[in-house]
């Protein structure tokens, strides 16, 4: 999966302090160059938004499980994009060669909750597209620490749905808190993250929870996979 340097914005992100996705701060346009979008093939050339996803290195895209199938002709995946809705021009559309479902994946539990996406070609790495850092098993996260979501919460201007990203920093939390709220255990492959007021929300299901290393490098530490549709309660990723 490792292709090249990995976790650097050449358009720095603005990390002003901010709350759920869905009415969160806008993002700075293309500052979060590893995030991806997955979406479902509809009809003729027509494609619905399905989720958030990262760029993982030149032929690879992570999201949730959740998201997708293993049918390549059922999904199409965008990098360099930043309102959804519109087209940029900073846009990669790469051809879609398999889909890997985490072979543990429990669509009722939502455990192992990630699925990889392996394209046809290498994607163009430039400023609008590069790929996020995968931490090693021994360099996880602290409770007590914050990370950043990213994602594309909508909203309506004069009756149009715009679609543009948006980021919210939010606290890594002990496994017991997501326990107690939600009462089921969390696994050694899981993360909880959010309090009140600073959650990701039903919508961000595969927006990346990353963090900034001493280094200056970006971390990707987990993929939202379970949150509550009041964008309340703390996450599981």
């Amino acid at each position: 999966l490792y292709c090249c340097r990995c976790g650097l914005t050449p358009i720095p992100p603005s990390l002003l302090t901010s709350q759920s996705i869905v009415g969160g701060s806008q993002a700075t346009p293309y500052s979060w160059p590893w995030q991806a979008v997955v979406c479902k093939n509809e009809w003729f050339i027509f494609c619905t938004f399905k989720c958030a996803a990262t760029v993982i290195g030149k032929k690879w895209i992570m999201t949730a499980a959740d998201c997708v199938d293993e049918n390549t002709q059922n999904w199409s995946v965008r990098t360099g994009v930043f309102d959804e809705s519109e087209k940029e021009g900073s846009e990669q559309k790469p051809k879609i060669k398999k889909i890997f479902i985490h072979p543990d994946f429990d669509r009722k539990t939502k455990r192992n909750n990630l699925a990889l996406i392996q394209l046809e070609n290498d994607l163009k790495l430039d400023t609008f597209t590069q790929p996020i850092c995968l931490p090693s098993k021994d360099k996880g996260i602290n409770s007590n620490s914050t990370g950043w979501i990213t994602g594309w919460g909508f909203q309506k201007i004069f009756l149009i749905v715009k679609f543009e990203k948006n980021q919210a920093e939010i606290d890594f939390d002990s496994n017991e808190v997501c326990e107690r709220t939600w009462g089921r255990e969390i696994g050694q492959s899981e993360l909880c993250a959010g309090e009140l007021g600073r959650t990701p929300c039903e919508s961000d299901i595969g927006d990346p929870l990353v963090a900034q290393s001493a280094s200056g490098k970006w971390f990707q530490h987990g993929a939202v996979s379970i949150t509550d549709s009041k964008c309340k309660l703390p996450g599981y990723f």
